[in-house]
């Protein structure tokens, strides 16, 4: 089950920068595409922006770090994100219209 950073609001104005294409491997890692942008911009940005879209909807805050791309793709791990059930339950990287992020508009 999925407990770290806790259940946080959608209505807050996040923004898809990345689509997760689906779990990978055994731990808990998910393949993920960015959105508009290289994925390399993504990376620099500020963890603090992004959120996790769960596919009921609901959103979840997690630190991640990128571990290997694979095809141009990259690979994502996601603190307390440990199984294959748990990183299946997510849809999307949301990215918060903050200052400074070039997804806002």
């Amino acid at each position: 089950m999925i407990e770290n950073g806790g259940v946080i609001e959608i209505n807050s104005g996040f923004v898809t920068a990345a689509r997760v294409l689906g779990q990978w491997g055994l731990k808990g890692e998910v393949k993920v595409e960015a959105v508009d942008l290289p994925s390399e911009n993504l990376l620099e940005m500020d963890a603090a922006l992004f959120v996790f879209e769960l596919k009921d909807g609901r959103t979840i805050r997690h630190g991640f770090e990128l571990t290997r791309y694979i095809a141009k793709k990259m690979i994502l791990k996601l603190d307390g994100v440990d199984s294959v059930e748990d990183a299946a339950s997510l849809r999307a990287l949301k990215s918060s219209p903050r200052a400074g992020n070039p997804w806002a508009n």
